[in-house]
């Protein structure tokens, strides 16, 4: 038996909030609407290089993980943000260097008519030692004008974590929407989030999975880390829910052995109940995976398989199913015990019993 939590799709087609989760899978990100969340706890800023770099190694390693297909942090933000601006001042200095050759021949041109209009003609050497000039001059307004990239920013947009850092401290960077909202969403005093997008549903056993697999990674030093988000608080859940059941229920079937065998001073009557008990949880919970797990007659009953069963069926089942047979079967023995203190025989004991507990419907 697998267990998990629900989603819209077990609901019928007809209900509203079915339609818009179906639409939700087909025509969106539906892992990324609700990823898994990791809080990083960092030494210090997490917008400083070393912090930086500690949530990329941080990520990294989430993203070696099975079933993660991207990692989102302020890193991640950054990195494109280091690549974003490069590229633009890229493009600027090329269209300085166009516009400074042209201004160079412009001067050049007009030096040299000047030096013709002067002397009549251009003197031995001078039309190369005006082309330097106006070159040099030209390429000095390119440097004023066009600033160099940061330390750590490659001019094919390559950066390292200092990089990232030097790109992000930068005004014109941080005035962005994108960064700024990016600065308030990722990074918080000492703390920084990663949001890991998986190739699975959240409501699905392969995200849980993820979540089990993240929590064992061991972080950069000085880092520690906490695993939250839908498909967390699912595991997490069902783990609680299910951590202690083994001991509730051997708690529950001794119990009730002890009862049953203080009350009819027998060894095989209580165990008989008990084992008889637990054969009819056992059919119960096949019929239930039958039905719900593997889908078998869900047409007829109007519902979408999921291939799991709520997690909190089994428990409510067990309490319900083991509770009610439990009371049937002391009230029979009771009324059996009760035939056989009068004098009855053992036949005609348990045939008084069954009579007093469960009458035919024709009353006889």
């Amino acid at each position: 038996m697998k267990v998990g939590v629900p989603e819209a799709s077990v609901l019928p087609e007809r209900y509203e909030s079915r339609a818009g989760d179906d639409i939700l899978k087909e025509d969106f990100d539906y892992a990324g609407l609700t990823p898994i969340e990791v809080v990083a706890t960092l030494p210090d800023d997490p917008l400083s290089a070393q912090s930086l770099e500690k949530i990329r190694d941080l990520g990294r390693r989430i993203g070696e993980t099975e079933n993660v297909e991207r990692v989102d942090s302020i890193y991640t933000v950054g990195e494109e943000a280091a690549r974003e601006y490069a590229q633009s001042l890229g493009e600027a200095r090329e269209e300085a260097e166009t516009e400074a050759a042209r201004s160079a021949d412009e001067a050049t041109t007009e030096q040299l008519n000047a030096l013709r209009g002067q002397y009549g003609a251009v003197p031995p050497g001078a039309e190369e030692r005006v082309r330097a000039e106006a070159e040099r001059r030209a390429a000095e307004e390119i440097e004023r004008q066009i600033p160099e990239l940061p330390e750590g920013v490659s001019a094919d947009g390559a950066a390292t974590p200092e990089g990232v850092a030097n790109v992000l401290a930068l005004p014109e960077v941080r005035e962005s929407e994108e960064v700024g909202n990016a600065l308030s969403f990722y990074a918080a005093g000492d703390r920084a989030l990663l949001r890991v997008v998986t190739g699975s549903s959240p409501y699905v056993e392969e995200a849980r999975d993820t979540v089990g697999e993240m929590r064992e990674i061991t972080p950069p030093e000085g880092t520690s880390f906490l695993v939250g988000g839908l498909p967390a608080g699912q595991k997490d859940f069902i783990s609680n829910l299910y951590g202690n059941v083994p001991y509730a229920v051997a708690f529950v079937l001794g119990v009730t052995y002890l009862v049953l065998f203080l009350t009819f001073r027998s060894v095989f009557i209580p165990l008989k109940a008990v084992i008889v008990n637990i054969l009819s949880l056992t059919a119960s919970f096949g019929a239930m995976v039958f039905v719900f797990q593997d889908g078998n007659l869900s047409g007829i009953l109007g519902f979408t398989p999921l291939g799991f069963v709520d997690a909190t069926l089994p428990i409510l089942m067990f309490c319900t199913i083991f509770g009610v047979s439990m009371d049937y079967e002391v009230f029979l023995l009771s009324r059996i015990r009760e035939a056989y203190e009068e004098g009855e025989s053992n036949t005609a004991s348990v045939a008084r019993g069954l009579m007093a507990t469960s009458p035919p419907p024709c009353g006889y």
